[in-house]
């Protein structure tokens, strides 16, 4: 083993920097220690370029290019090939050392940039890092400085109230040991006392500005009361307000007459008695409009002849009998009660109004009628009606019919209206009202107008009479 003398002047001729120096003395000291017999790591005859070595790996470590190989195998009066191998095993025996340094040291800055902390954040961790290092409680203890810089962040954040930084957070991502995080911590209440209450007061103070800047209540109690009244929640505009309306008519949508039509898979072979005149039957003959060919096929027993053949006989049965039936001539004129013949066809459910109750109620009897010819399609103009109107249309219609028994019977045929007559939310006039958000923004503008022109007067010359 060289003296320590000499390695110390090798050292110091090889380094120029005083930094590169002094960390190539502290890689010496531990290298004496990793290269001793029995270590597995022995330098044999290579003992003497042990001062060389840690000189270049120093170097290394600080980027500073302070010493060169080339140099430093001169000084060690070693062949290239053994001071290569001098400088694998000093290497390989101080690697667990060399990777510790090699993390970057942390710093607030940092840390505070990696979580989005403000500049506030960062002044409180350098003044608890002063405080709890003026006291010399950590000299005493056995521990990394990055541990150190970890515990005074985590520490400072729970102060803060900033719950982001978590428990877990530290003794993972960062590797504090755990002994370690507890003895810290004891350290940090111990001798920062005083200080967290002056963190404490100025938790509150921000809460409290941050409260009166949004308008909401704090949750802390005020030092004092306020001596200006408060607004009572009838004094703002509602924010939603019930409108009576007028009751609206009860309507009932009519329901379709049920008709007594016959189908062609099912054959009524009843002879048909009526008092109506019709003209004889005979085989050649087809029936005509105010009788069905499926009556006329019961009666006369023939079958039904083509469409072409009915249309001429037809022509021929009216030129005979000189007249059109009176249902054809007049399809839309309506036919009292009275004059309605007789007829054993299905009864039909009409739909009546009584005029001595309510005009609105609709009572359904049935009353035999004759067939009546299909009504023509609806104008254009009446299609284009609203379903209340055309059903307070067929009302009027209704209650302008004059009967002997006061009862008026009307065949509805049209499709029933619309249930949902009512507009949705029809009693709520919400919309019609301004944003409370909008509202109190405005009013919050207003008083600091008036604040801002009581201290410093109308810089504009507009005075704002309020």
């Amino acid at each position: 083993m060289a003296p320590i003398a000499l390695v110390k002047n090798q050292i110091t001729k090889l380094c120029a920097q005083e930094e590169t120096k002094r960390y190539a003395l502290e890689l010496y000291n531990l290298a004496v220690v990793k290269t001793g017999p029995g270590t597995g790591h022995e330098l044999g005859k290579m003992v003497n370029a042990l001062g060389p070595v840690c000189a270049l790996l120093a170097s290394e470590k600080l980027g500073n290019n302070d010493v060169f190989e080339k140099v430093a195998q001169d000084v060690s009066c070693l062949k290239p090939q053994d001071f290569k191998s001098a400088l694998s095993v000093v290497r390989t025996a101080l690697s667990d050392y060399l990777k510790k340094k090699e993390r970057k040291s942390a710093s607030y800055r940092d840390l505070c940039r990696d979580f989005r902390f403000n500049d506030d954040a960062l002044y409180w961790m350098e003044e608890v890092d002063k405080e709890v290092r003026k006291s010399g409680d950590l000299n005493e203890l056995d521990v990394d400085e990055d541990c150190v810089v970890y515990m005074v962040f985590y520490w400072t954040c729970i102060a803060l109230n900033m719950r982001s930084v978590k428990r877990a957070t530290i003794i993972t991502n960062f590797g504090v040991d755990l002994h370690d995080f507890q003895d810290i911590e004891y350290v940090l209440d111990a001798s920062c006392q005083k200080l967290k209450e002056s963190i404490d007061k100025f938790v509150s103070e921000a809460r409290l500005a941050r409260a009166q800047r949004t308008g909401a209540v704090p949750p802390a109690k005020a030092t004092r009361e306020s001596t200006t009244p408060r607004k009572l929640a009838g004094e703002t505009a509602p924010l939603k307000r019930k409108v009576v309306l007028p009751p609206l008519p009860f309507m009932t949508p009519t329901k379709r007459s049920k008709m007594s039509t016959s189908t062609p898979t099912r054959l009524n072979r009843l002879p048909v008695a009526s008092t109506a005149t019709s003209p004889p039957k005979s085989p050649t003959k087809t029936p005509t409009a105010g009788m069905s060919p499926v009556k006329t096929y019961g009666t006369s027993g023939t079958f039904i002849e083509p469409p072409s053949k009915r249309k001429a006989a037809l022509s021929d049965e009216e030129e005979e009998q000189g007249r059109e039936p009176e249902l054809e001539r007049s399809p839309k004129k309506r036919l009292t009660f009275a004059e309605l013949p007789e007829t054993p066809s299905k009864s039909r459910i009409l739909k009546t109004i009584r005029r001595s109750s309510s005009p609105r109620k609709i009572h359904e009897t049935s009353v035999p009628l004759t067939p009546t010819p299909r009504r023509p399609p609806a104008t254009q103009k009446y299609a284009s009606l609203s379903s209340a109107r055309r059903l307070s249309a067929k009302i009027d219609i209704m209650e302008t019919s004059e009967v002997e028994d006061g009862l008026t019977a009307v065949v509805v045929e049209t499709e029933p209206p619309c249930r949902h007559q009512v507009p949705t939310f029809s009693d709520r006039l919400f919309y019609h009202y301004r944003d409370p958000r909008n509202l109190r923004e405005w009013e919050e503008s207003e008083a600091n107008m008036k604040e801002m022109i009581g201290k410093f007067g109308d810089a504009l010359g507009q005075i704002v009479a309020y």
